[in-house]
């Protein structure tokens, strides 16, 4: 403890516990890999509900565009994306008394803290309230194509893969759209630090 308080050098050097120093993690900058996977599997269930969508609605059309080895291609869109949220995004920090990562490093604590920094993450607000709009916006399209579907052919043209395709689809929207508004509701969506 008072290595810490008095000689802080000396406490980075006792009690560094991996094999770079305190000034080269301090020089690596503030990576944010939670908010990073959590933007990159938002993009990654979006694009598989415009898959799905397609897949039902018009298959030869997914099939000229998802097909083969351009599905790389279209999964290039949700890791770049996330790699800008890891990279330049404000991290959020894991808080031991919720079992959460929070943007207020202070959230949940009842000690002083600087109450003039403002931590508000913007970028992932958009990110969320855009996923919730864009995701009920395909899930409407594949109710439609559905209703259209069986309405206008006898039932054996949905097939069993298609009907379980629109399952998983329902699933996954829902349990995105839930998840993304749970963050919404916490201090998790106010995550700017305001650097001085």
């Amino acid at each position: 403890m008072e290595w810490m308080l008095f000689d802080h050098a000396k406490y980075d050097k006792m009690y560094n516990c991996s094999f770079l120093s305190y000034e080269e993690w301090a020089s690596l900058g503030h990576v944010s890999i939670p908010m990073g996977c959590w933007c990159s599997t938002c993009a990654t269930v979006l694009l598989l509900a415009f898959n799905r969508l397609l897949d039902l609605a018009m298959p030869h059309l997914s099939d000229s565009i998802f097909h083969g080895k351009r599905i790389f291609a279209w999964l290039l869109i949700p890791i770049c994306y996330g790699l800008y949220y890891w990279w330049f995004s404000c991290p959020c920090l894991y808080n031991s008394n919720f079992y959460a990562c929070f943007l207020d490093p202070y959230f949940g604590l009842s000690i002083d803290h600087p109450t003039d920094v403002v931590y508000a993450n913007f970028l992932f607000s958009i990110n969320n309230i855009a996923i919730i709009v864009a995701l009920g916006t395909v899930y409407i399209a594949i109710i439609c194509a559905l209703i259209a579907k069986t309405r206008f052919a006898n039932s054996k043209s949905v097939s069993a893969i298609q009907r379980q395709m629109i399952f998983r689809t329902k699933t996954e929207t829902k349990v995105t759209a839930l998840t993304n508004t749970s963050s919404r509701n916490t201090k998790t969506a106010a995550v700017t630090v305001t650097r001085h």
